[in-house]
């Protein structure tokens, strides 16, 4: 998480950024890493996460090793074949949480804004 704390860093430097309200977006492996900022980092205020994994490899990007990790304003969008998976960290998440599911032809990460 060394690079997502540089990177808040570097965007509260910017005067152009409002650094009490940044948003992060993140698709697939990605969704996960978003979903983990949203938690570990209170000036995080709006998170998008595309198609999580809420049983990755090893267990991590679920952000259950971090101390104080509490996810909050999280948008999951997902397809049917992925639903639980968004359903399941959405469970974790303190209000507002919502969870998109796209009906029909299968899709993955950003694929889902194609269909």
């Amino acid at each position: 998480m060394v690079d997502v704390a540089t990177a808040i860093e570097y965007l509260k430097t910017r005067s152009a950024v409002n650094a009490d309200a940044i948003g992060v977006v993140g698709a697939s492996v990605g969704g996960n890493l978003a979903y983990v900022t949203s938690g570990a980092f209170p000036e995080v205020r709006a998170t998008v996460s595309m198609s999580p994994n809420a049983n990755p490899q090893g267990g991590v990007l679920l952000g259950s090793d971090i101390s104080g990790f509490s996810p909050r304003a999280v948008l999951f969008m997902s397809d049917e074949t992925e639903a639980a998976d968004a359903e399941t960290l959405a469970a974790t998440v303190a209000e507002p949480v919502d969870v998109i599911v796209y009906e029909g032809e299968a899709a993955h990460g950003v694929q889902l804004l194609a269909n």
